[in-house]
């Protein structure tokens, strides 16, 4: 999300662990800036740079994983300005949201595939945007290889041949 916004506003975008001591060769740089990992930053570098951009009337998204109201903040003036931003969550898909994206994965590479397929994937990988895309291109990949269609038992070899790679399968549900 925040490299389509980066994408579309120009914003320069940092690790909250990079940030500079001297905030403003970021706010000079474009109208907006990025702090991922916002969490890892040092409390009063952050602090500096939230400064500079409301003196300047410029825009900054943070990112973190997680919530802005549990962060061990010390300083209080950094404490209440992070407390007055507007805040929103994104989760993990849930089994109706992973199945209608794999439904669409599969249909963008004109694959046809069973719903009993869709739900053995579902309860076995890990639930993510970017495993969905993963797997569903391996099994695309494998199908074609073998001039197979994509299976219960293609799938489990996708799983196997992903896990190789990262753990996507969740072997407690399998």
């Amino acid at each position: 999300m925040a490299t389509i916004w980066r994408s579309r506003s120009g914003a320069t975008f940092i690790d909250g662990q990079s940030l500079p001591d001297n905030t403003r060769e970021l706010t000079s740089a474009s109208s907006a800036v990025i702090v991922e990992s916002a969490e890892t930053a040092s409390e009063s570098k952050l602090l500096h740079l939230y400064n500079a951009l409301v003196e300047e009337r410029k825009t900054m998204l943070l990112t973190t994983r997680s919530l802005l109201g549990r962060w061990p903040i010390k300083l209080p003036d950094l404490s209440s300005r992070i407390g007055s931003l507007p805040v929103v969550g994104i989760r993990q898909p849930d089994d109706s949201l992973l199945q209608a994206i794999l439904v669409k994965q599969f249909s963008d590479r004109q694959l046809k595939v069973k719903p009993e397929v869709i739900s053995y994937l579902v309860i076995r990988m890990e639930r993510s945007f970017e495993v969905a895309r993963k797997i569903v291109a391996v099994l695309d990949e494998m199908a074609l290889d073998g001039h197979k269609s994509v299976s219960i038992s293609l799938a489990k070899t996708a799983l196997g041949k992903l896990e190789d790679l990262s753990p996507v399968v969740n072997k407690s549900r399998d």
